[in-house]
């Protein structure tokens, strides 16, 4: 995201007496509570940079503090197996410690917080510790996916079941972010059904996926006469598992190149090394040229919740997208904009029937500009926040 402008960065903190406050403070002071990522460039994080930057364009990034928790390091030495084998027994996820949440709760206190944003349902412990000794701050959590679903099925497809506990410590985090989270916010109305259905609560907000919008890259080139098709996506498993399924059941029985653009997909290079219609870029920070390359985008996604980052940022770049249900899930479209398929044969067929005279498809922008821009979301933020 463009123009990014991070808040104060605390990774140490002198501890302090949680002392009582007023909420009726004047000035609202907000705390984000955030996962970082080993890879700058995924869709979740882009997410949660977007979350960021509209609280602070809303209250101002000087009444905004943010709390990173950073991953475990050096996972492979046996100091950091046991204190992460300790930190699951006690319900963490993702970094998060019982020292690290005596800084955020000593942040609350000191900095005299009064509202906290959560940016993920796996805080459900903090969330839980949060209210109970502050429970006049008011607590929002974003629920980026329902994440015992995502865990449960990882599990399931990558028969990983030496993380058995991640959709058992998933599901009792994402319990606790309902029942302790003033607020919960989810990106559309298939997370918040299913949050329902799991937990008996829906969301209070929906905010899709947006971004701020770049500037357009050779909009008006001309369609070559070979198909360029692109796959924009890191290397995480519903993308792989999409990727190997194109491949093997629909590239060979199309006219098409296939560009396939991601952190860590260099991965696959052996595994497609003998396939000349195919080119890998792993770990590219700027996707504009691949954009205004591409004919179309194409995303087989069959699994996974939450909304795909890849379908805004192909909207955002005036591409068509031929992509599953999955992939489309949560986005507004029509047949001017995006052509589903989730079988073999309909991604053949709207492969070879495609042709359209530039690469650059105008209501694809459109779309964009009027549902899934950051100006479109910042105004569902100021109403969930303000209210």
């Amino acid at each position: 995201m463009q123009g990014f402008r991070r808040s104060a960065r605390l990774q140490k903190v002198e501890r302090a007496p949680c002392a009582a406050f007023s909420i009726d403070t004047p000035m609202r002071k907000f705390l984000i509570v955030r996962f970082t990522s080993e890879s700058r460039y995924s869709g979740g994080l882009q997410c949660s940079d977007r979350n960021q930057e509209s609280i602070e364009t809303i209250f101002g990034p000087e009444h905004v503090t943010t709390y990173i928790i950073e991953p475990y390091k050096n996972r492979s030495s046996l100091r950091s197996i046991l204190t992460r084998a300790g930190d699951i027994l006690k319900g963490y996820m993702g970094g998060l410690n019982s020292d690290k949440e005596k800084e955020i709760l000593s942040i609350i206190a000191d900095k005299q917080i009064t509202d906290v944003f959560l940016d993920s349902s796996l805080l459900g412990r903090l969330a839980k510790k949060i209210r109970r000794r502050f429970p006049q701050v008011r607590t929002y959590t974003f629920f980026h996916n329902l994440e015992y679903k995502f865990m449960k099925d990882y599990v399931r497809v990558k028969h990983d079941f030496l993380r058995i506990y991640w959709p058992i410590l998933s599901f009792q985090n994402e319990k606790n972010s309902i029942k302790y989270s003033h607020k919960i916010i989810a990106l559309n109305s298939r997370d918040s059904q299913a949050i329902e259905k799991q937990y008996g609560r829906k969301a209070d907000a929906l905010i899709p996926i947006t971004f701020k919008a770049s500037p357009l890259r050779a909009s008006d080139t001309p369609a070559g006469p070979a198909k360029e098709a692109l796959f924009i996506g890191s290397y995480f498993y519903p993308n792989v598992e999409g990727i190997r399924w194109l491949v093997r059941h629909v590239l060979p029985h199309v006219p098409a190149q296939l560009t396939i653009v991601g952190a860590g997909m260099d991965k696959l290079a052996a595994e497609f090394g003998h396939c000349d219609n195919i080119k890998i870029y792993s770990n590219v920070p700027d996707l504009a040229l691949y954009f205004a390359q591409a004919d179309f985008v194409v995303l087989p996604i069959f699994s996974g919740s939450g909304m795909k980052v890849k379908t805004a940022e192909s909207l955002m770049n005036g591409k068509f997208i031929i992509g599953s249900t999955e992939a489309l899930q949560g986005y507004e479209f029509d047949d001017s904009v995006a052509r589903e398929c989730n079988t073999a044969d309909e991604f053949i067929t709207a492969i070879s029937n495609f042709d359209r005279p530039t690469k650059y498809n105008e209501p694809s922008r459109r779309l964009f500009e009027k549902k899934y821009s950051f100006e479109a979301s910042l105004k569902s933020f100021r109403s969930v926040l303000t209210d």
